[in-house]
């Protein structure tokens, strides 16, 4: 991602470590908040382990092994992906333009002013919103003949995500910037 970094490990953990301003780590700011030089500063310089709430960590009794565990991971720009051996999809850090998928985004903002040289300037914003936990996204999700979908990859793009379901299909969502979201529209 953007100043932070994220890793999985062969039991399946996920690891995180860099700027934590929009939660790209997965965990609070509050847990990784520090003082530099008289400045706030939310990040940690030495990995921290992602929780993942939702994820089913029981043994299988006849397999001795995890049911659910994450597989692939993926770092956009402020946000990052996890994939469950499951297909599930878990998201978290910033959702500005809905990236987490969640539905959630934050809303259009206009500020409008007259410059030094009497330009009228107005700018277009967003406040930077964001999830500072894995979230599960996707839900009992099923195709137009009533079968389950599940996802067998997941990418993270600047202020988008990408996934790939069990049946070939591409899913897009955030930000369609120059048709990233491979949509007519952007």
């Amino acid at each position: 991602g953007r100043d932070f970094t994220l890793a999985l490990k062969t039991d399946g953990t996920v690891w995180a470590w860099g700027n934590n301003n929009l939660g790209q780590l997965g965990v609070p700011q509050s847990e990784t908040m520090q003082t530099v030089g008289g400045v706030i500063d939310y990040g940690s310089t030495l990995p921290v382990q992602v929780t993942f709430s939702e994820l089913d960590t029981s043994i299988d009794p006849e397999t001795g092994v995890q049911r659910e565990y994450i597989t692939s991971i993926a770092a956009g720009e402020n946000h990052s992906a996890a994939l469950t051996n499951l297909g599930r999809v878990f998201l978290w850090g910033e959702n500005t333009y809905g990236q987490l998928g969640n539905g959630e985004e934050s809303p259009n903002k206009e500020e409008s002013y007259w410059d030094d040289e009497g330009n009228y300037i107005t700018n277009y914003y967003r406040d930077p919103s964001y999830v500072n936990e894995p979230v599960r996204i996707l839900a009992g999700l099923t195709d137009e003949e009533g079968r389950a979908i599940s996802f067998v990859m997941v990418a993270a793009g600047d202020e988008f995500t990408l996934a790939l379901d069990n049946f070939g299909h591409v899913w897009s969502w955030g930000r369609n910037y120059r048709g990233g979201l491979g949509q007519a529209t952007g």
